[in-house]
């Protein structure tokens, strides 16, 4: 899951970078917002569809 979040850090990256930790720290806060860092090392396919819609 903490890897579909982090897609939401692509339009602000440079073509052919990866993310950083600076983004891990923003995806991650993101998380803690949402209430979703106990998902952060689940599969997206193996989370319910009220976990999907949190994320």
């Amino acid at each position: 899951v903490s890897e579909i979040v982090l897609m939401g850090r692509y339009p602000y990256l440079s073509p052919f970078t990866f993310e950083g930790e600076d983004d891990r720290a923003i995806a991650r806060r993101a998380m803690e917002w949402t209430a979703t860092l106990g998902l952060a090392e689940r599969r997206f396919n193996e989370i319910s569809g009220g976990e999907k819609q949190r994320v």
